[in-house]
C-alpha cells in the first residue's frame, strides 16, 4: 500500500539534479532580515560567487514552472489543513499574498524555527526556502504517508484500529516504525475519526451480567494496585480500572477503564475487590504487558529520586532490555519527565531544609550515588553567621594544573536558600565547557572568595594560572590578584554587552535601536573597541566620538568613557560662571586590559563566556522547578562533578572545527573575528587612509557581535514588551 523505506533505516530523497530545477528567484518575504542590518564584510570573507546562468539553466526552470519538484509533497493535517514536506522538513501555511500570488509556508516545528517556504498558489513552483535551525526530520514523509493512509482506512474499510496499524507499518524499517506515533495514539484517533462520522456507537452495548461460572476466571485475574499519586487502581484480566463510585449502602464499587480513548469499559466489584459482579466490554484490545510496564515505571520514579540523571538517561536506562511490546505501552516521555521531577520533589521534601546555616548537616546517603568515587567537600564552619562549602574532585585539581586558562562565574539562578551565590570554576577543553570547582559562599566579600582560592592551593599546591576570564564583581577580581599575583585577568565580552544594553535603556533608546540601522552601529561600535589593539584603542575612540551628533548618543558615549576608557579632564566653574579649580582625569572603573578581547582572541581563546553561562541555564532546567532545597543542589553538582570522566576522553578527542553543538554559534564568530583582526593596520601613511582603515575594521567587527536583532526587538517592541534575555548575545 506504501513505498517502504530503504533497508538500512534512513530515507532517500531525490537528488536536486539539473532536470528538477526550482525558481528561487523570486522576491523575498517582509521578515527576511536585510544586509544591511549586520554589515558587509570585506571581499576576504566573501566565499561564495553569482551563479552563472546557462541556456540550459533557463530551459530546464522554464520547464520545472509547469511540474511540482519531486522532493515536495502535499498532505492533509487532522483538522483538513494542507500540510508540504520538502526535504525533509514539513510546513504548514503562513499566509497568503493575493497581490504576487505568492504562498508562504513556514516550518512547523514551532516558533523559535526561521524556516520559510514561498511556493505559487498550487505549490507547484518553489521561489525561496529560509534556512532552519535544526536537522532535517527523518523519515517525515512515511510519517505524513502512514498518518493520511491510517485516516483514508478508517473511513473507506471496516478494520479494526490495530489491523489498520499492521497494514500502513507494513514493509517499514525499524527505525522508520518508531517514528510513527504510538499504537495507541493512532487507535484513538481512528476511533475518533469513525465516532465522529457515526460509523461506531457512541457507548458501547453492555453485557449481561456475569454468570456463576464466569466470574471464576475474573475473580483469579482480580490485584488491587496504587497509581503513582497513590489512588486506587483495579488490574482485570488485562486491563486497569479506576474507582468511579463507591456505594457502601450497596457494597459494590464502580470502575471504569483508565484508557482515554472513547473506551466505556467498566466493572463493578464487591469493596473487597474479591469478587466481580458486572462487567461491560472494551472498544479496544487488552494490554497484555501491564505488570512489567509498571515494573519499569517504578524503577523510573527510583532512578528519579535516587540519582541525578535526566530524564531521557533515565528512559533509555530502564527501556535497554525490555521489548518493544512494553515500550509502546509507556507514558509519552514528556510524562515521564513530569514523573520524575515529581519524584525528586518529593525526595527533597523528605529532607527538610534547614532553617539556619548552623542547621545544615549532610545525609548520610546524599552522596551514595557515587560511593565509588565520591566528591570532596570542604566546609569551613558555622562562623560569624558565615558558611561555605567547595566542592571538587582529584580529577577536577588535575583539570585546574594542566589548563592554564580558568572561567570564573556567579549562577545566581540556582542559588539555594540561606546563600548568597553558587560560584563555579572551569576550564575550557577543544571550546567546550567543563566544571570543576562549585562553592556555596553565604556572602560575597573579598575574604570569602580568597578563603575559597586557599582551599584549592592547599588541596593543589602547585595550582598557577596564567589567565583568568570573569566577570565585573570586583571583590572576585581582588581576591585573584591576591591569591594569584601573576595572573592575567580579563573580563567577559557578554558583561559588556549587558551593561550597554542597560545603559541604552536607561537613557530611553531602546526603541530607537531597534528601529534606525545607524542608531544601532554607532552603539555597536562600542564593542567593538574591545578587538582593537590596546595601544589604539583611545585613538579609535576619539575618532568615532567626534562623528556622533545625537544628545542622547553622545550621553551614551560619555558613560563608556567614564566607565571604561577615563574620565576626561574638566573645568569647575561657581555659579556665575568663574573657574575654581581644573580636575584631572580620572581612572576608569575598568582599567583596558581587563575588558580588551584583542590579543585573547588572537591567541585562540574564549572571547566570552556564552556557552559557561549556557551551561548554568542548562544546570538550572535540569533541576527540579521551583525547588531551592540546598540539599537537592548539592546533589546535583557533586553528581555534575562525578561524571567528568566519563565524558572526558570524547572532550580530547573533539577538534576545534566539531564541537559540541551548543559551542558552534561562538566558534563560528571567533573564526570570523580571526580574519577581521589582522586587518587593523598600525603603519598606515596618512590620516585620511588611517581613518579609512578604521572605519573598515570596525565595521566589519560590528558584524561579528550582536545585541538584539531588529526583527526580534521591534515585535517585542510592538506589542509593548520586554525584550527576553535569550535573543541577547
Amino acid at each position: 500500500m506504501m513505498n517502504a523505506p530503504v533497508a538500512n533505516g534512513t530515507p532517500t530523497h531525490a537528488a536536486s539534479d539539473s532536470s528538477h530545477l526550482t525558481d528561487i528567484s523570486g522576491s523575498c518575504p517582509d521578515d527576511v532580515p536585510d544586509s544591511e542590518d549586520y554589515g558587509e564584510l570585506d571581499d576576504f570573507l566573501a566565499s561564495s560567487e553569482a551563479p552563472v546562468e546557462t541556456v540550459q539553466t533557463r530551459a530546464a526552470t522554464t520547464q520545472s514552472r509547469h511540474s511540482r519538484p519531486p522532493d515536495l509533497k502535499i498532505f492533509k493535517t487532522q483538522r483538513g489543513n494542507e500540510l508540504i514536506v520538502f526535504r525533509g522538513f514539513d510546513y504548514v501555511k503562513h499566509r497568503e499574498n493575493n497581490g504576487e500570488k505568492v504562498v508562504v509556508w513556514r516550518c512547523r516545528s514551532g516558533k523559535d524555527c526561521g524556516g520559510q517556504l514561498r511556493t505559487d498558489r498550487n505549490a507547484r513552483v518553489v521561489f525561496q526556502s529560509l534556512p532552519h535551525n535544526h536537522d532535517p526530520v527523518p523519515f517525515v514523509e512515511y510519517i505524513h504517508e502512514a498518518m493520511t493512509a491510517a485516516r483514508e482506512m478508517a473511513v473507506k474499510t471496516k478494520l479494526s484500529p490495530h489491523a489498520i496499524y499492521q497494514e500502513v507499518t507494513k514493509g517499514m524499517s525499524p527505525d522508520a516504525v518508531k517514528k510513527i506515533p504510538e499504537k495507541r495514539l493512532l487507535v484513538a484517533m481512528i476511533t475518533r475519526i469513525r465516532r465522529l462520522r457515526g460509523m461506531e456507537p457512541k457507548v458501547p452495548l453492555p453485557s449481561p451480567e456475569v454468570t456463576e461460572k464466569e466470574p471464576v476466571e475474573l475473580n483469579s485475574s482480580l490485584k488491587l494496585l496504587k497509581t503513582q499519586r497513590s489512588q486506587d487502581m483495579l488490574w482485570c484480566a488485562n486491563y486497569e480500572y479506576l474507582k468511579r463510585y463507591e456505594n457502601t449502602e450497596r457494597g459494590t464499587i464502580d470502575w471504569r477503564c483508565r484508557s482515554r480513548t472513547f473506551c466505556q469499559g467498566k466493572v463493578q466489584t464487591n469493596l473487597a475487590c474479591t469478587r466481580v459482579y458486572r462487567l461491560v466490554e472494551h472498544c479496544h484490545p487488552p494490554f497484555c504487558n501491564l505488570p512489567t510496564v509498571h515494573e519499569t515505571l517504578d524503577r523510573m520514579r527510583k532512578m528519579g529520586a535516587e540519582t541525578t540523571l535526566s530524564p531521557r538517561q533515565i528512559y533509555k536506562a530502564c527501556t535497554a532490555d525490555r521489548p518493544y511490546s512494553v515500550i509502546e505501552q509507556l507514558p509519552p516521555l514528556k510524562s515521564i519527565r513530569e514523573m520524575i521531577y515529581r519524584q525528586r520533589v518529593a525526595h527533597c521534601i523528605s529532607r527538610k531544609h534547614p532553617s539556619s546555616l548552623a542547621a545544615i548537616s549532610f545525609p548520610p546517603n546524599i552522596f551514595s550515588p557515587w560511593e565509588k568515587q565520591p566528591p570532596i567537600v570542604y566546609d569551613s564552619g558555622f562562623k560569624d553567621g558565615r558558611r561555605m562549602f567547595v566542592f571538587y574532585t582529584n580529577i577536577s585539581l588535575k583539570l585546574l594544573e594542566e589548563i592554564p586558562t580558568w572561567l570564573m562565574c556567579e549562577a545566581y539562578k540556582v542559588m539555594p536558600r540561606l546563600f548568597n551565590q553558587l560560584f563555579t570554576i572551569h576550564v575550557a577543553i577543544n571550546q567546550t565547557i567543563v566544571p570543576c570547582v562549585y562553592a556555596l559562599l553565604s556572602h560575597n566579600g573579598v575574604e570569602d572568595f580568597y578563603e575559597l582560592l586557599t582551599v584549592l592551593k592547599n588541596a593543589e599546591s602547585s595550582l598557577s594560572p596564567e589567565n583568568v576570564i570573569t566577570d565585573f564583581q570586583v571583590n572576585s577580581q581582588v581576591a585573584i590578584k591576591r591569591a594569584f599575583p601573576q595572573v592575567e585577568l580579563y573580563t567577559c565580552l557578554s558583561h559588556m554587552d549587558e551593561w550597554l544594553w542597560k545603559k541604552i535603556g536607561d537613557f530611553g533608546m531602546r526603541e530607537m535601536y531597534c528601529k534606525c540601522k545607524t542608531t544601532k552601529h554607532l552603539a555597536k561600535q562600542l564593542l567593538a573597541l574591545a578587538f582593537v589593539p590596546q595601544k589604539e584603542v583611545i585613538s579609535v575612540f576619539h575618532q568615532l566620538n567626534s562623528t556622533i551628533q545625537t544628545d542622547d548618543m553622545k550621553r551614551l558615549y560619555s558613560a563608556f568613557q567614564r566607565t571604561f576608557i577615563s574620565a576626561p579632564a574638566g573645568v569647575r566653574r561657581s555659579s556665575d560662571g568663574h573657574m575654581i579649580s581644573l580636575t584631572a582625569a580620572a581612572k576608569p572603573m575598568f582599567s583596558l586590559t581587563m575588558w580588551n578581547c584583542h590579543d585573547m582572541v588572537s591567541a585562540g581563546y574564549l572571547r566570552v563566556v556564552n556557552s559557561f553561562e549556557s551551561w548554568h541555564t542548562s544546570l538550572y532546567l535540569s533541576l527540579v522547578p521551583g525547588s531551592r532545597n540546598v540539599y537537592h543542589i548539592i546533589n546535583k553538582i557533586s553528581g555534575e562533578l562525578c561524571q567528568i570522566d566519563t565524558y572526558l576522553p570524547r572532550l580530547e578527542q573533539l577538534e576545534r572545527g566539531s564541537p559540541l553543538w551548543w559551542t558552534t554559534t561562538v566558534i563560528r564568530f571567533d573564526d570570523q573575528l580571526n580574519n577581521v583582526l589582522p586587518t587593523f593596520k598600525q603603519d598606515t601613511k596618512t590620516p585620511e587612509e588611517r581613518r579609512a582603515m578604521v572605519e573598515r575594521f570596525v565595521k566589519n567587527v560590528c558584524c561579528c557581535i550582536f545585541l538584539p536583532t531588529r526583527q526580534i526587538a521591534k515585535r517585542y517592541v510592538h506589542n509593548g514588551l520586554r525584550i527576553p534575555r535569550r535573543y541577547f548575545r
